[in-house]
């Protein structure tokens, strides 16, 4: 596949990958509806939730694997050390946690933006409110990571090629990946933008400096485990 099949496709695909969130808002908006999560809704929502989420990953996790051996990049991915991929892997992961900590108190020291509840955690927190747990920590700690890694690092690195052999072709290839992932989650909100941005630039470097986006799925995923972690234990204190 070229590389403007390739583009075409990591467009249709940022589409594709918001069919899911619709789909969970629509359960949000049907038991907040309701007053409550009813027996029924409990009973069906996860498992159309869990056929979605193969039915949307699949196409993504395909798409990565047929492209991922087309440039030489990743391909002595197994020659890094197993210690040093877990060392770093902890400290990208440090690294999330003190952009999601302290991003909002540097955008207000530098730009006097005060501090606001992003728009996307604002979206997670009402999904805890008004939907089977299950279901939440399925989406957000296994099914965003798989198809984000997948598509805003293996999909969209892929086309890239061998670019990715020099720095200049990897800092771009970083920077926009960040930009996108970024934009995907602010909802026009540029302090969110920033924010997850940041993020996005850190998984990025992860996939790169470890050639192997195993493991930038698995810091995603322990970031997002911490962060909706600490969702739940707020609700629940108040």
């Amino acid at each position: 596949m070229n590389k403007t099949n390739q583009s075409v496709l990591f467009v249709c695909y940022l589409f594709w990958i918001n069919l899911l969130p619709m789909l969970i808002a629509s359960f949000s908006i049907t038991n907040k509806q309701a007053g409550s999560i009813s027996p029924n809704s409990a009973l069906y929502q996860p498992p159309v939730f869990a056929a979605a989420a193969c039915i949307i990953l699949l196409p993504l996790y395909w798409s990565y694997r047929s492209g991922r051996h087309t440039h030489t990049y990743f391909a002595n991915r197994n020659l890094i050390p197993m210690r040093k991929k877990v060392v770093w892997s902890a400290t990208y992961l440090g690294l999330l946690f003190l952009i999601g900590t302290y991003g909002h108190p540097v955008l207000e020291w530098m730009f006097g933006i005060p501090p606001q509840e992003l728009e996307n955690q604002r979206a997670i927190i009402e999904w805890v409110r008004s939907l089977p747990s299950i279901l939440v920590l399925a989406d957000v700690v296994l099914v965003a990571p798989l198809a984000e890694e997948w598509l805003f690092r293996g999909i969209l690195l892929n086309i890239f090629g061998d670019t990715l052999q020099t720095f200049a072709g990897r800092f771009t290839a970083a920077a926009l990946s960040a930009l996108i992932f970024g934009f995907m989650h602010s909802f026009y909100d540029w302090p969110a933008l920033a924010i997850y941005g940041a993020m996005g630039a850190v998984l990025c470097t992860v996939y790169l400096h470890l050639r192997d986006i195993r493991w930038s799925i698995a810091v995603h995923m322990a970031n997002n485990a911490v962060a909706i972690s600490s969702i739940y234990y707020g609700l629940n204190l108040n």
